[in-house]
């Protein structure tokens, strides 16, 4: 029986960016010291190899772009980006990348989480996680959505 533990594991954030593709890769490390004061990675772990992960956003996040007027009013109010949530290949069908939305929404009851995302099929996965589309830019091929309390 497989157990996955989730926690938070900041100090693992090095392997995590290697998991990540490298679009993403080239999005974040390059500035990763301007975030991590205010950003925690939380991990789905098991037997020591990550299986999900992402980052938690609380004060600003790379690529707002589309939707800066959004997520300066967002920021403002206290909720959370959720960036990055990454499950491997090898692990996806699992059901973790539900395990862990609702690993940090356990965590953070009273939060507000949102997030982007740039591919329109996932919007169904987060629909089923909680989560309602707010914002589109169909130009730039992004969505917005949300979980609120």
């Amino acid at each position: 029986m497989k157990i996955i533990k989730f926690y938070q594991a900041d100090q693992r954030i090095e392997e995590f960016f290697a998991m990540l593709p490298a679009d993403w890769q080239e999005s974040i490390v390059p500035d990763w010291d301007l975030y991590k004061k205010d950003t925690s990675l939380f991990i789905g772990d098991e037997n020591g190899r990550i299986v999900a992960g992402g980052l938690l956003f609380t004060k600003s996040a790379p690529e707002m772009e589309s939707f800066a007027n959004t997520a300066s009013e967002l920021f403002l109010h206290g909720a959370v980006y959720l960036g990055y949530i990454w499950v491997p290949e090898t692990e996806r069908g699992k059901g973790l990348g539900s395990a862990w939305l609702q690993h940090v929404q356990h965590i953070f009851p009273q939060k507000t989480f949102w997030l982007t995302i740039e591919d329109e099929s996932l919007i169904a996965f987060y629909e089923r996680n909680g989560y309602r589309l707010i914002k589109e830019n169909r130009l730039t091929g992004e969505w917005l959505l949300i979980h609120s309390v």
